[in-house]
């Protein structure tokens, strides 16, 4: 907490740009930073440009929460803006670390060479879901083996985001995998995963956990939220946030999972 709030520098007037996509992550900056005497503003995606003299003043502190698709549709004018802002969570966030084509690096030389040591490359590898690249040539063989073989596998197209598009094998029929356009996709190994009951709002569920890392900047601050579906897909039918707690509560470790 006390990271993010030294992010404003001492600022008080805040802007989010937000996506249509649906999150409720921002709920809990608006909460924390209204707290600490902030004007806290946000702006759906058809209003940042009609607004972008406000959120492109001196003395205002911009938080990106837009998408590919949003930022490519605005003005030149405004994309200078944002970049003239130093937005928090900027482009580089968006168009190289959220293109799934970016986990195939972690597995090319050429790239780790330059950032990580063998023994680091080594060990990233060991713990890396194996990803290819459909437009690849060199993924020919294991797409002919995703064809034949489909529940073993999951596509993921390079750029979208919240489970958009995604085509896990055992979600999908043999008809529809066979006819699957996969230019724009990555294809990577579909990991089975136990479930953990939990309870929400009195009904049970058995959901599938997809542990997220809390990161700002180049700063590691441990586990995030976790994900929470009861089908292998979050998104596609239902989706829940759960949350690391640090007890040693007997009472409490009874109604967790503990590791």
């Amino acid at each position: 907490m006390d990271y993010m709030a030294g992010l404003l520098q001492g600022k008080k007037m805040i802007f989010v740009l937000k996506s249509s996509d649906r999150t409720n992550e921002i709920r809990l900056y608006k909460d924390f930073y209204e707290k600490m005497g902030c004007d806290f503003n946000v702006l759906e995606a058809a209003e940042v440009e009609p607004h972008r003299k406000e959120w492109s003043a001196d003395g205002a502190v911009v938080f990106s929460a837009l998408n590919q698709m949003d930022i490519l549709s605005f003005s030149l004018d405004t994309i200078k803006a944002m970049v003239d802002r130093e937005m928090i969570s900027d482009f580089r966030n968006v168009f190289l670390l959220h293109d799934k084509r970016f986990m195939r690096l972690w597995f090319e030389d050429s790239f780790t060479g330059g950032c990580l040591t063998t023994d680091e490359a080594t060990f990233l590898r060991s713990h890396a879901i194996p990803t290819w690249d459909c437009s690849d040539p060199e993924a020919a063989d294991i797409l002919k083996d995703a064809l034949s073989d489909k529940d073993s596998y999951i596509l993921k197209p390079y750029r979208l985001g919240k489970s958009e598009g995604v085509k896990a094998g055992v979600l999908t029929s043999q008809t529809e995998w066979e006819n699957l356009d996969t230019s724009g996709m990555i294809l990577q190994p579909f990991i089975p995963q136990r479930t953990f009951k939990t309870e929400w709002e009195g009904q049970v569920f058995y959901d599938y956990m997809c542990g997220m890392m809390l990161c700002v900047d180049d700063r590691f601050f441990g586990s995030g939220l976790f994900r929470a579906s009861s089908l292998p897909v979050t998104n596609v039918g239902d989706d829940r946030k759960a949350c690391p707690l640090l007890t040693d509560d007997p009472v409490l470790m009874e109604y967790c999972d503990v590791l």
